[in-house]
């Protein structure tokens, strides 16, 4: 009687294990730690925090509304967006690379005017008006962290209307842009709100 009664509960116990193992999420190493790993449902961050994103459009006199990627920068090193003003457009910012050669880019929403974020999640769109190059320095450092032949730059989004998979609605919740690289057809992108 034992025995039969532990032959099922061993059985759930492995079904058990592989269901919760094929959950987990792998993270992908900082530029700083060789060698990258797959990224399943949402994204956490090796925490490298190597770019500034601003969202906005791009004029000749800076970043103005409607919401889009007005352009990127390297982050300098001790640089905080001001998460209190309602209008911040600036967003702490990773770059990585994840298995298969795919570039990741995650934004951190959560210190980002809401007017930018609500933009995003109501209209299920990424606006880039004109060309956003990633810094090339970042890129090149998540390209030797995976030890990936660097890509030839620059490295960007081109202007377009791009559609985003809200996966999430969390305070926490991040902007993902998985970028795939075709020599022929060139960078495409694929964008979630994690």
């Amino acid at each position: 009687m034992k025995r039969t009664a532990f032959i099922p509960l061993a059985t759930v116990l492995v079904v058990a294990a592989i269901v919760i193992a094929s959950c987990e999420k792998t993270v992908p190493h900082s530029p700083a730690t060789p060698g990258a790993a797959n990224v399943s449902a949402r994204y956490v961050g090796g925490h490298n925090w190597n770019t500034l994103w601003y969202f906005g459009t791009y004029d000749y006199s800076g970043c103005v509304t409607p919401c889009g990627m007005c352009h990127t920068s390297q982050l300098q090193n001790g640089y905080v967006p001001n998460g209190d003003d309602p209008q911040n457009n600036e967003a702490l910012t990773e770059i990585s690379v994840m298995a298969g050669n795919r570039l990741l880019v995650s934004v951190d929403l959560s210190d980002v005017g809401e007017y930018y974020v609500n933009d995003i999640m109501t209209t299920g769109h990424l606006n880039v008006s004109t060309f956003g190059a990633f810094p090339q320095d970042v890129v090149n450092a998540a390209c030797d962290a995976a030890s990936i032949p660097h890509w030839g730059g620059p490295v960007g989004m081109t202007a377009a209307h791009y559609p985003v998979a809200v996966e999430s609605t969390a305070e926490d919740a991040r902007l993902e842009i998985e970028g795939t690289y075709d020599s022929a057809t060139g960078w495409s992108w694929m964008c979630f709100v994690r």
